[in-house]
């Protein structure tokens, strides 16, 4: 599986995340073939006479990937936040009752 970019680049996949083989001819040998840089190899991921199930093949690409312990920011929760207010609220309250006494 090539992609190709308006800019005239292409980009071949390098990863088989998932895939799906069925029937009597399915060949599993086959599936690494829709990463090997070649478009004139094919994969044989069989038939699906007589059944619901689909055949699929899920590709990956180098320039999608997001390794898994990347840093994300984290952003507080609405409910965290007016707790904050609410107890700043009840603080000036508070403070004001106490001044008037």
């Amino acid at each position: 599986m090539r992609l190709n970019f308006a800019d005239g680049s292409t980009e071949f996949a390098n990863q088989v995340v998932d895939f799906t083989v069925l029937g009597d001819n399915g060949n599993l040998n086959t599936v690494e073939n829709a990463i090997d840089g070649n478009l004139l190899t094919h994969t044989t991921m069989g038939n699906t006479v007589g059944q619901s199930d689909r055949l699929s093949v899920t590709l990956g690409f180098a320039s999608s990937f997001v390794p898994e312990d990347s840093s994300t920011s984290s952003v507080p929760e609405p409910s965290s936040i007016l707790g904050l207010f609410a107890l700043g609220g009840l603080g000036i309250l508070s403070l004001l009752k106490r001044k008037s006494q």
